[in-house]
């Protein structure tokens, strides 16, 4: 169930997914519902076990606007994104691109020009998928990433 909590908005009780997918279908969609498999959650671990049917189901949280290559990418939405914001010894976030292995930080954002300067120079296509860095073949579901 998803719940406002104590709010009265607009709705004055709780809906399932399927309500919200109908009701708003560019927010939710193409949402999975089964057992995340954690590894231990009487114990707070999160971590998704390996038979979680939830690893490499994961989504890109944008995308690049524009094929190009440099320090400099484009992006569709700069907002999900962590450069560290100049405190001393704090780093951005590590990024990776749809499809590929090369890693790259960010060490500045621009949440306006929907931009992220990198630390080395990376090379990508137009629409392609930008996330925090991943293993296997797409992000997983959930607050952690798999090993």
């Amino acid at each position: 169930l998803i719940t406002y909590g104590e709010r009265k908005l607009i709705w004055e009780q709780q809906h399932n997914v399927a309500w919200w997918e109908q009701h708003f279908p560019k927010l939710f969609h193409n949402i999975i519902e089964k057992n995340p498999l954690f590894m231990d959650e009487e114990k707070r671990n999160f971590h998704l076990s390996r038979q979680s049917g939830l690893i490499n189901k994961g989504t890109y949280l944008t995308s690049t606007i524009a094929a190009g290559s440099g320090n400099t990418m484009h992006i569709k939405d700069a907002g999900y994104f962590y450069d560290g914001y100049n405190i001393e010894g704090e780093s951005g976030d590590t990024i990776q691109l749809e499809n590929q292995t090369q890693t790259a930080l960010v060490v500045k954002l621009d949440k306006v020009a929907h931009t992220l300067t990198l630390d080395q120079p990376l090379k990508w296509s137009n629409n392609q998928g930008v996330t925090l860095k991943y293993h296997g073949a797409a992000p997983d579901l959930g607050a952690y990433e798999s090993q």
